[in-house]
């Protein structure tokens, strides 16, 4: 690996961790005496004594924290002996048997993340029981789906192995560099449009996060998202044609997808030069427009102002839902996908969404134009809202100081206009933004990666 990929897989690694699987082909019932005197079955396997960073001597030998710091969705390591306060959600499918001993059973899995994990490897301590030995079971184990070890167990004893972790998702690592390259490109014209025209735009969403939570973007994202006022979004469009006709670039409307079909109400600007491995326009499907698949994207929110009356705008956001859930019967690929994120609304939406197949799409767009162009009053608005956005973003109301004329700064090699108040913005819109979102969401959007998710097995 060079440099940058170095970098770039020490940065993934350090801030997603690993996802570790541990199979064990054979297991045997051995029995044993229950509290009660009477005797039960159990399966019996590699008994696991340790997973986690490799350890040295002396007082390197001790445990290691259980949990890394306010990441409360991996471990650090695992101990023979573990702690009953052992979550299924970071270690899928592992037996801690009555004695606390960890028992591996036949399949195992557990999302593991240590600051110098990537640096010093992956230390394995088992032990194979005579009993177990004499089956010949074939032990495996993989990490982020690359097997790191296979091996038939035929001899009982006590085994410690060690692997490097640096080779893990070079995939991955070579995808996101290709990313981060295009998104720089993206950026650079963004700003030179912008600042020739006198428009304003802000960052925003996962690039924003990484931003404001550890100075840089956040490793695993390989979306990019801006917003911009109304008035700015009007002119910003404009000029499109005159910049941008027969360029690296390509301006896309929420009509421009292809005839008939819905991606959503969101305006992109596609960078055209280069492909990228992951396609942001799957969902697209074969009937959309070919030219766009595996180039990569800037979405770009508009910032509409709110009514002044909380009961009109959330009409007017209720409005805006059922013209999206109808909208979704003319999207190809939509896969039974909850186009809500509250469960109770899903089955509402699924529904609405056979009915919109029977509706002109023309005539969607057409009231949903209508509706986020409707006459505001004339007395003051309570702040912005994402009139183009998704479910989970159309109901956010945010007082407009949060963005003001905007900030410059730097992310990455990147100089990019941020919200004045970046933090109002990101509690607004995600609440508790400093907390590690659940590991199984740390994945790309557009690259399809091997990432146990329970929420979907």
């Amino acid at each position: 690996m060079n440099n940058i990929e170095l970098e770039t897989a020490r940065n993934l690694h350090t801030q997603r961790g690993y996802f570790i699987e541990i199979t064990c082909n054979r297991a045997v019932k051995a029995g044993r005496l229950s509290l009660s005197g009477v005797a039960e079955e159990q399966a019996v396997s590699v008994n696991l004594l340790y997973l986690g960073v490799k350890r040295g001597e002396g007082e390197e030998k001790k445990n290691r924290p259980v949990h890394p710091e306010n990441d409360p969705w991996t471990y650090c390591a695992l101990y023979s002996g573990f702690p009953e306060d052992i979550s299924p959600y970071t270690t899928w499918g592992f037996l801690l048997d009555r004695d606390s001993n960890l028992w591996c059973e036949y399949y195992n899995n557990v999302y593991l993340k240590a600051p110098d994990l990537f640096d010093r490897g992956l230390e394995i301590e088992f032990e194979v029981p005579e009993i177990v030995a004499a089956k010949k079971p074939e032990l495996l184990i993989i990490c982020n789906g690359e097997i790191l070890y296979q091996e038939v167990l035929d001899t009982p004893g006590k085994y410690t192995l060690c692997r490097n972790l640096q080779g893990i998702d070079r995939e991955l690592v070579r995808y996101m560099i290709d990313v981060r390259s295009q998104q720089k490109a993206i950026l650079a014209e963004l700003n030179r449009v912008f600042e020739k025209y006198g428009l304003n735009y802000y960052l925003i969403g996962g690039s924003l996060l990484g931003y404001v939570r550890s100075g840089g973007p956040v490793p695993w994202d390989d979306d990019l998202d801006i917003a911009m006022t109304r008035e700015d979004y009007e002119k910003f469009c404009s000029i499109a044609d005159s910049e941008w006709d027969g360029t690296d670039f390509l301006l896309l409307k929420p009509e421009d997808f292809g005839e008939g079909l819905f991606y959503d109400f969101m305006t992109r600007l596609v960078y055209m030069k280069e492909t990228i491995a992951g396609d942001p326009f799957e969902r697209n499907g074969e009937s959309g427009r070919a030219d766009i698949h595996f180039h990569l994207p800037v979405d770009i929110y508009i910032l509409d102002k709110t009514n002044p009356s909380e009961f009109i705008q959330n009409l007017k956001v209720k409005r805006l839902m059922l013209l999206y859930a109808l909208a979704l019967g003319h999207r190809p690929s939509f896969q039974n996908q909850k186009i809500m994120y509250k469960r109770n609304y899903w089955a509402v939406g699924n529904r609405l969404r056979k009915i919109g197949k029977h509706i002109s799409l023309k005539t969607i767009f057409r009231r949903y134009f209508k509706l986020i162009r409707e006459k505001k009053s004339k007395k003051n608005s309570r702040g912005y809202y994402q009139s183009n956005g998704y479910f989970g973003c159309l109901g956010k109301v945010f007082p407009t100081d949060i963005f003001g004329n905007g900030k410059t700064v730097i992310i990455g090699d990147s100089s990019v206009k941020i919200p004045e108040d970046p933090e109002a913005f990101l509690k607004t819109m995600y609440g508790d933004y400093r907390q590690f979102v659940m590991v199984w969401h740390r994945k790309t959007n557009f690259l399809k990666t091997v990432w146990y998710d329970p929420d979907r097995s």
